[in-house]
């Protein structure tokens, strides 16, 4: 097993938006719930678990999620892309790789690590 965070978000934007989505990723042992939850404006998603995986094969390599957040198109029904962000576990350490402007990550350490974003 390797380092373990709760990832938390809240929705800024004008847009209904779909719980994060896990698109890929090297070495997790867990990534969450699939995006089945929605957050309306200034609503907070659903808190989703996510753990590297840090032996066998993995014990010498970096963890990594990436994570797509969608929005409800209220015309068709359907979810659109929005914005995307993507994690990296290293050494016990949880660490942001990358984010699209309108996804904030900040991540704040401990015996679990916390994971806050903010979709704008």
């Amino acid at each position: 097993m390797g380092k373990g965070a709760y990832l938390n978000g809240i929705n800024n934007s004008n847009k209904t938006v779909q719980q994060f989505e896990f698109i890929s990723g090297t070495c997790m042992n867990a990534t969450g719930s699939p995006g089945k939850d929605n957050a309306a404006p200034g609503e907070a998603f659903e808190q989703q678990y996510i753990e590297a995986k840090s032996s066998g094969a993995c014990a010498s390599k970096n963890s990594t999620a990436e994570f797509y957040v969608n929005y409800l198109d209220p015309s068709t029904g359907d979810y659109e892309y929005y914005g995307s962000f993507i994690l990296v576990e290293a050494r016990n350490n949880w660490s942001l790789q990358s984010s699209t402007d309108n996804v904030d990550v900040s991540i704040a350490s401990g015996e679990q690590f916390a994971i806050y974003v903010t979709v704008s």
